[in-house]
């Protein structure tokens, strides 16, 4: 299953949730891809899990 709705990943890849940050679109250099919907609910019910602990 591909958890990209745009973009391709040439490598398998994780997002840890205890590590996000906010990238402001002024410094970034090129758009890597978007995450679809189901994949973007999956990380906020992580940081959601991390948060409350």
């Amino acid at each position: 299953m591909n958890d990209l709705k745009k973009g391709n990943l040439q490598e398998a890849s994780m997002i840890p949730p205890n590590r996000l940050f906010t990238l402001d679109k002024s410094i970034a250099v090129r758009e890597i891809g978007i995450l679809n919907e189901d994949k973007v609910k999956e990380v906020e019910d992580a940081l959601v899990k991390i948060v409350t602990k």
